[in-house]
């Protein structure tokens, strides 16, 4: 709906006043799509609570008027029309459509030819265009409905309202476009400034019967009961059939009385209901008012007339010259009339009698007086001015039709909710359900990577002790051939005792020189040895194996080393050592050089002695281990002799060997 703006002060004014029922409107405009999971929660627990608080959509049973019917054979985008004509120009600040209701064969009852885009238009009569203060159209969401549209207005001076519809709906019976209005309300406060008004409009035609016609658009009866669903419930009052005594109530003090509402017996607790509505309220009555009991100085408020079944409803209400009084007696008129066909309806009593003065009831707790045959089934007098109905606490008639408006609204807006609700549940289940495989993919990912990794770390346990053992296999072998070979030179050559003792000797450093080298090559196998220091190891090897030669150390960036994984070290270490062996061998060198140097980049060891050895090919024992580490070994023979080898090892990931 698109409000035409006035002045900030009644704009203002208006929002702070109509706050409460525009609030579902407005949240229901909103795209729910965007909202947060606990926003959504949090606003359907607010519909629920707030539900179960606001007035029932009971709707009335039996016979009464319709309301407005306009032509129907013209087209959907003819201009129709209908125009409240007010008493005098007074304040107004609030609209109310109640549309026509049909039973559909499919969706039950819903709105009958509501038009599907209209305009509200008001003004005086020195301004006969007057202005357009609420439009509508498709884009509003205002249908389907059978609850009341309550259109607030800015407060403005009107002496007339005029509804045009700019778009028309069909009716159910044969799909033709027109326009139907149950009761067009418009309020000044709490009071209905178009009850029993002038109305005027582009075509009016009246049904069998006369139950449509444009009076009935303003009569004040609406498709709906005043059914609050709070407070007590009230049983009617009612005398025995036939007995028409008067009514007389005692407002205790005297007040300018304009208007009064007398609430019909109901009869919508049976289905189908015995009477066709109306019943207790006499076809002719006269309402008098006085300032004295004796009634010695009568006013007459209003004298009411039934001409058809169409003038009753669940109330009827009439409004007359505001009189001062303080006594207001209600006397049934004896016309001569046929027996009505319902025997019952010959009877006299009320739901409610409401008095009002400047908008308030003044006969709520009032006291009442009739003097009639009072049986044990019949209720006591105080029902009539209780503020209640057979369903519970009476409301201003504003109040209760805002509260069916607002129903709606929350009651459009809540299957939204829920759906959006399932659909969030039914995403987050989705995510759980995946989350949960994943994490059951990780789990079994994470468990299948400690095997690989158990069984990578046995694997290179195995290398690491077949390195070994090929080392100890190297260096024992020779050394038990070389003892070997001393204790059989012994055994058959007859040598001096000298010669014996030096040969003896020489077994036993052989011996004691192989078990420390196994001994050694067996701490190789604990990685807390290994990671102590590289520069040791290297020196500790050099020392055992190139003893009685000279040899010279140099080690380069060793805050490097301890980036050198266990795995390399060992590696590094047996390619040391290997080297060492082979020169001790088979060079016949005197003097050797090691250098170990290292970078962020890389690790660089070199080792060149005076030897007689030539180049043919890097040994295949060096290659093999070189191999291992991921490293390139290279064989040079420098111009002042003997052999240079030259090992790489790369810098791997993460700025670590591998």
């Amino acid at each position: 709906m698109k409000q035409i703006p006035s002045t900030l002060a009644y704009a203002f004014a208006l929002l702070c006043a109509l706050s409460t029922h525009l609030d579902a409107a407005t949240q229901s405009g909103k795209q729910i799509e965007h909202w947060t999971l606990s926003h959504l929660e949090e606003r359907l627990a607010e519909i629920d609570n707030e539900l179960p608080q606001l007035s029932q959509l009971s709707l009335r049973g039996g016979v009464g008027s319709i309301g407005y019917r306009s032509a129907w054979w013209q087209g959907s985008e003819d201009k129709t029309w209908i125009e409240v004509q007010l008493d005098d120009t007074v304040s107004i600040d609030c609209v109310v459509l109640a549309p026509t209701i049909w039973r559909t064969s499919k969706d039950g009852f819903q709105a009958d030819a509501f038009p599907s885009a209209f305009r509200i238009v008001a003004g005086t009569e020195n301004a006969p265009q007057g202005q357009v203060v609420a439009e509508f159209d498709a884009r509003d969401a205002h249908l389907p409905r059978i609850a009341p549209l309550v259109i607030p207005i800015e407060p403005m001076r009107a002496a007339w309202v005029r509804l045009e519809a700019t778009q028309l709906s069909t009716r159910y019976y044969d799909n033709y476009p027109c326009l139907q209005l149950a009761e067009f309300f418009v309020f000044s406060g709490t009071e209905n400034v178009a009850l029993h008004q002038t109305v005027r409009a582009s075509s009016n035609v009246t049904g069998i019967g006369g139950a449509w016609d444009q009076r009935y658009v303003v009569d004040g009866h609406s498709p709906y009961l005043m059914h609050s669903g709070r407070g007590m419930h009230s049983q009617p009052f009612k005398t025995q059939i036939g007995e028409r005594p008067p009514l007389t109530i005692d407002l205790e003090d005297s007040y300018p009385i304009s208007r009064i509402r007398l609430h019909a017996l109901e009869q919508n607790d049976t289905v189908p209901q015995v009477s066709a509505g109306g019943l207790g309220i006499p076809e002719h009555l006269k309402i008098w008012g006085a300032t004295d009991a004796a009634f010695t100085d009568p006013i007459l408020l209003f004298n009411y007339r039934k001409n058809s079944i169409y003038d009753s409803g669940p109330f009827v209400e009439f409004t007359f010259a505001e009189q001062n009084v303080r006594y207001v007696q209600l006397i049934a008129q004896e016309d001569n009339h046929s027996i009505p066909l319902n025997p019952i309806a010959n009877r006299f009593g009320f739901a409610e009698v409401e008095l009002f003065s400047s908008e308030k009831n003044v006969a709520e707790g009032k006291p009442a007086q009739m003097e009639y045959t009072q049986m044990k089934w019949m209720r006591p007098l105080s029902a009539l001015t209780d503020g209640s109905n057979l369903y519970g606490e009476l409301l201003p008639q504003r109040d209760w039709l805002e509260e069916l408006a607002h129903r709606h609204d929350l009651q459009t807006e809540r299957p939204l909710i829920v759906a959006e609700l399932n659909q969030r549940y039914a995403q987050q289940k989705q995510r759980l359900r995946i989350m949960t495989w994943t994490a059951i993919a990780f789990a079994i990912g994470i468990g299948f990577l400690i095997l690989i990794e158990r069984n990578l770390r046995l694997k290179n346990a195995v290398r690491i002790k077949q390195r070994i053992a090929a080392n100890l296999h190297d260096e024992l072998g020779a050394n038990l051939h070389a003892i070997g070979m001393l204790g059989r030179l012994v055994k058959q050559t007859k040598q001096s005792e000298t010669d014996t003792s030096e040969a003896v000797e020489r077994i036993c450093e052989i011996a004691e020189r192989t078990s420390q080298n196994a001994r050694h090559c067996t701490n190789l196998l604990e990685s807390n040895i290994i990671g102590e220091n590289i520069v040791e190891e290297i020196k500790r090897d050099s020392s055992r194996l190139l003893a009685g030669l000279e040899h010279e150390l140099d080690f380069q960036g060793e805050e490097h080393f301890e980036r050198v994984k266990n795995r390399r070290r060992i590696d590094l270490i047996l390619f040391n050592k290997e080297c060492l062996a082979n020169i001790v061998r088979h060079s016949q060198a005197t003097s050797i050089s090691t250098q170990l140097a290292c970078t962020k980049q890389q690790l660089t060891l070199t080792i060149q002695d005076n030897g007689k050895g030539t180049i043919d090919r890097v040994p295949p024992s060096l290659q093999r281990r070189a191999k291992l580490m991921k490293a390139t070994v290279q064989m040079d023979q420098p111009a002042t002799g003997g052999i240079l080898i030259t090992l790489t090892l790369k810098l791997r990931k993460f700025g670590s060997f591998l």
